[in-house]
């Protein structure tokens, strides 16, 4: 069976409980942490882009967790994705939404 999505992204290891994680294996082939959580503020946007090149906004979902400072400066580089699938953990199951840019 294939799942919804090829890759969920999440964006800082560490952050997503285990039950979340586990739930989020239903929805996507392959789990994929962005940074380790233990990068100096200084290195996320580096980390950043060189872990996220992958990522496909039509068969990919990022998950964001973590510090503030780390989905900041992802989003500033999603702002250039037309639209890209986010998902939010919630009362023991994922709900997923299509972001779209004004751009």
């Amino acid at each position: 069976m294939s799942k919804q999505f090829r890759k969920a992204y999440i964006v800082e290891k560490g952050r997503l409980h285990i039950a979340s994680e586990e739930s989020l294996q239903k929805y996507a082939e392959e789990i994929v942490y962005i940074l380790t959580g233990t990068e100096e503020v200084k290195d996320i946007a580096k980390a950043l882009r060189s872990n996220f090149f992958e990522f496909n906004p039509d068969r990919d979902v990022i998950i964001p967790t973590g510090r503030v400072i780390s989905s900041f400066l992802l989003g500033r580089i999603m702002r250039f994705i037309p639209a890209f699938y986010v998902g939010v953990y919630s009362d023991k199951t994922y709900n997923f939404t299509m972001i779209r840019s004004e751009h």
